[in-house]
């Protein structure tokens, strides 16, 4: 482990700024599955670098974990006053059959976008637009593949769209929903062309 940063005014939500940068290195991480409570999972050797900042209310985080082949990349930022956000992850060739040995999944590749403000879906003042796709997934012997969810709420009105194109599940489905405190009306449509 290196890190090194910064920190002023602290307690101060104006004028408070800071920097973190870090590397870390894993190796052996057998020690910490009894406290995880996960007997299944296996902590593989790891590296991650991360920066975080911070300026008044605002703050960021950029991250990189590298595990063999397998890359994942964070970027983040909040603004804490008006709960507005947004973020990016991207992976890449990461081998999940490296920390659950036992199960019958293996590489992924995929990436997610999201930028909103508010957490309550229920609110009217509440916005958020994701979308998330799978570039590469092998379950067992199935590649899923080709998998794509975008997602957009804006003054209560909400649209949720699947649309996936591979041998496990070919289907294209959307959601139309409104809210104002609870879900006051939704609408669902789906074009389901192969299931196995």
């Amino acid at each position: 482990l290196e890190a090194n940063g910064w920190a002023c005014h602290i307690t101060d939500s104006v004028t408070r700024s800071g920097k973190l940068q870090c590397e870390v290195k894993t190796h052996d991480l057998r020690l910490l599955k009894p406290f995880i409570g996960m007997e299944s999972l296996h902590l593989p050797p790891m590296q991650l670098s991360a920066n975080a900042q911070m300026r008044g209310d605002n703050y960021a985080l950029k991250g990189t974990l590298n595990e063999g082949p397998g890359t994942v990349n964070l970027n983040a930022h909040l603004q804490l006053a008006k709960m507005a956000y947004n973020a990016e992850v991207d992976i890449k060739d990461l081998q999940l059959h490296h920390f659950l040995p036992n199960d019958s999944i293996y590489e992924l590749s995929g990436w997610l976008k999201a930028e909103g403000r508010g957490t309550d879906l229920l609110s009217k003042h509440t916005s958020l637009r994701a979308q998330t796709g799978i570039e590469h997934f092998r379950y067992s012997q199935w590649n899923v593949d080709s998998v794509y969810v975008g997602a957009n709420l804006k003054q209560g009105k909400g649209f949720v769209e699947l649309n996936s194109q591979n041998e496990l599940l070919d289907i294209n489905a959307c959601v139309d929903v409104e809210v104002d405190r609870k879900v006051t009306n939704a609408n669902f449509s789906m074009d389901l062309r192969k299931i196995n």
